[in-house]
């Protein structure tokens, strides 16, 4: 399943680039007024959204598209256009979510009134919709180092940062560099899945998803969550500083949360609980290998 799962990422990531990579001007979203400002009142979460916090863009037709459709001869095209604005809707959905609850996502375009969109979508046709977001923190915690042959683990702090820093390239008399990665922090990772559970639940509003078909959101980590920060010590009257390094030589941390459109429309309809909803919910946690290549 991690593989399936795996492969339908990259096809998005490649699909998603190619489409975005379009200018503004070529590829035009709508989003309607009604849509964005109430739920239809068959949905218990008409509320759920609220009307406090930043508003939504009325129209982002200036912004560009947030969701590709695989075509299908099924799907006449009246039908792609009204799936292709729920979608835009529910991407929309997703990033005030997001931005209420304090996520940090990298953003890849901006609305008519300056609105972040984090959130993009493709449509696979017999498995649904799968809504792609890039977080800005680590996914997962790093795996712990383990001490080379001969070596016993130290228990003292001071003395593994003072051999670290002797141990790098570049360290001397008057210059000592010290790379720590990004910190993990557990409750960021708990606050984003957490947020995602109450935006699906929107999702009962999507026209045209098959009753049988998947709804899925996929978390990746940014490139900017796996850069290191480098402290470089100077001697000689010169003070310290710091400065954020990229780097790429980890794999990705994936973070999926997948449920059917039949459990959201039971739970828009109130034929089960909240709390049976979340558990039909499937969250998994893995890695994407590294996809460069070490030769180059």
């Amino acid at each position: 399943m991690q593989r399936i799962t795996a492969r339908i990422i990259v096809l998005t990531l490649v699909s998603l680039n190619a489409a975005y990579g379009q200018s503004a001007g070529s590829r035009q979203a709508f989003v309607p007024q009604t849509a964005l400002g109430a739920t239809p009142a068959s949905t218990p979460y008409g509320s759920a959204m609220g009307t406090s916090g930043p508003a939504l863009p009325i129209g982002v037709s200036r912004s560009r598209q947030a969701v590709l459709i695989i075509p299908s001869a099924e799907l006449a095209p009246q039908r792609a256009g009204e799936l292709a604005e729920d979608l835009n809707v529910m991407c929309a959905v997703f990033d005030r979510f997001l931005y209420d609850a304090g996520v940090k996502t990298r953003s890849w375009g901006r609305g008519a009134r300056h609105q972040s969109r984090s959130t993009r979508c493709l449509y696979l046709p017999n498995f649904g919709p799968l809504f792609l977001i890039e977080a800005e923190f680590p996914l997962a915690a790093p795996p712990e180092a383990k001490p080379k042959e001969g070596e016993t683990p130290s228990e003292d702090p001071l003395w593994a940062q003072v051999k670290s820093r002797m141990r790098s390239s570049r360290a001397g008399g008057n210059y000592i560099e010290d790379r720590t990665p990004i910190q993990y922090d557990e409750l960021k990772v708990e606050n984003l899945k957490g947020t995602l559970l109450r935006a699906v639940k929107h999702a009962s509003n999507l026209r045209h998803v098959g009753i049988d078909e998947q709804i899925a959101i996929v978390a990746l980590e940014s490139s900017k969550s796996r850069d290191v920060i480098r402290t470089i010590q100077l001697s000689q009257g010169y003070s310290n500083y710091r400065t954020i390094s990229p780097t790429t030589s980890s794999p990705t941390n994936v973070i999926s949360l997948r449920t059917g459109k039949k459990e959201v429309d039971a739970l828009a309809t109130q034929q089960i609980t909240g709390t049976a909803f979340d558990s039909t919910v499937q969250i998994l946690s893995y890695q994407l290998p590294l996809l460069e290549s070490k030769g180059r």
